[in-house]
């Protein structure tokens, strides 16, 4: 059979391959879900009654530093818990599609988890997302409490951020280690190390700018980016429970533009659609995935449950029925966003760069560079498209701003380091 060398053909072979591993992805999925929900829960229920005290004292949404936008989601964490400590009769396979849990009636997730064993409950599926974290989440629940599991997060995420800031010397990037240091503080980074539900795209985001940045040279002039950012949207989507995804593509896009020279435009923003579209291709398709499986496999409606789910939470109605203004959408994230001192520093970061780019005419390397900034609006794309959530959940969805910053503090430096290296080859 003669090989397809056409444009189109190359595009389509692509998308065939790129839907090929995401049917892996979901296959591999529902296997290692099927399997973390075969081990035993006793040692999971005994830990899970050792951290009701956290609850118990700090609520569902304490606000972790009194200085910043620091809001801790112990709502969804204490679900998080519930769901991995689940012990009910149900088969395994049924529990890993279904997503059990048990709440005590009118009561949400952290009064549950303080009555846990002490009050009816009535069993709740959310069977529409992977809550892939569990693979983790139930044999480390078996071994440690929330208090101690907080403690290992915080580790771990100290120890990814270390990683990445490593990598980014060594291969060049240095330059924006300020950046990236300044988008953490943005997020902010203490807060997100103390939440299990806001760590996810944290790690994603960062082991995933890890591999870009060991393997970028390998890839040049290859399909491997688009296949990269597939996977990241397969990650994101497993592991995520929609609280900030889309950091997840800005961030290592970011990266992937900063290692560019002097990149054109159109040819840029050809790039930047692309792998745009891989990560949506494989945020959407995972997600989806779940829906038909967990139907298939456990005899539910999840694919009409979830249907309605995503019209709601991108729809323009909050449930009392007031309607929701985009500016309030907008204004809402950012108010929470401008609560801390770093947003201050972010701003003078990006004055002092213009400062320096106005000295010697150097203003002018910014227009080599001008892809950042539809990056820089990918925030402001999700909350017209997830508008309900937005608005609703602003104390963790504000973290997704953090594109805009790092997006803008790497076009100004980028130019800065440009306009700084022609000056120094032009004096050689």
């Amino acid at each position: 059979m003669k090989r397809l060398t056409y444009p189109c053909g190359r595009a389509l072979i692509v998308l065939i391959k790129m839907l090929a591993v995401i049917l892996c992805a979901v296959c591999a999925g529902v296997i290692l879900m099927y399997a973390v929900y075969c081990l035993p829960t006793d040692s999971m229920n005994r830990h899970l009654l050792e951290s009701a005290a956290v609850f118990e004292e700090e609520g569902s949404y304490p606000r972790y530093l009194s200085w910043c936008s620091s809001t801790l989601d112990n709502f969804t964490d204490a679900l998080m818990l519930l769901t991995a400590a689940y012990d009910g009769e149900q088969p395994a396979m049924e529990k890993a599609m279904s997503l059990y849990y048990e709440l005590t009636p009118e009561l949400g997730p952290v009064e549950s988890l303080v009555l846990h064993g002490k009050s009816g409950t009535a069993t709740v599926e959310y069977a529409r997302y992977w809550e892939g974290y569990l693979i983790f989440l139930k044999p480390l629940l078996a071994l440690m409490n929330y208090r101690q599991l907080r403690l290992l997060n915080r580790i771990a995420q100290l120890a990814a951020a270390v990683l990445l800031l490593w990598l980014m010397k060594r291969k060049g990037y240095a330059p924006y280690i300020l950046p990236m240091l300044l988008t953490w503080a943005l997020l902010p980074f203490p807060a997100t190390s103390q939440s299990l539900t806001c760590s996810d795209v944290f790690y994603i985001s960062v082991f995933g700018s890890c591999v870009l940045l060991l393997r970028r040279e390998r890839w040049q002039g290859t399909q491997r980016p688009l296949f990269f950012f597939l996977g990241m949207g397969i990650l994101t989507s497993f592991f995520d429970f929609l609280t900030y995804p889309l950091v997840s593509f800005g961030i290592p896009v970011c990266l992937y533009f900063c290692g560019e020279q002097k990149p054109a435009f159109v040819p840029a923003m050809k790039k930047f659609v692309l792998f745009g579209a891989s990560w949506s291709l494989g945020y959407v398709g995972m997600w989806a995935g779940k829906w038909v499986t967990a139907s298939l496999l456990t005899g539910q409606d999840v694919i009409q449950n979830a249907i309605y789910s995503v019209q709601f939470r991108s729809g323009t109605v909050l449930a009392e029925g007031d309607t929701i203004r985009l500016s309030d959408v907008y204004l809402r994230n950012l108010g929470e966003w401008a609560r801390s001192p770093f947003f201050l520093l972010f701003w003078l970061f990006c004055v002092a760069a213009v400062v320096l780019l106005l000295k010697k005419d150097r203003f002018s390397h910014l227009r080599e560079h001008l892809i950042f900034l539809p990056v820089a609006c990918l925030p402001l794309a999700w909350y017209l498209m997830a508008r309900n959530h937005s608005y609703i959940h602003f104390f963790f969805t504000f973290k997704e701003l953090t594109i805009f910053a790092f997006a803008l503090m790497c076009f100004f430096t980028k130019s800065l380091w440009e306009a700084l290296r022609a000056e120094r080859e032009a004096q050689t």
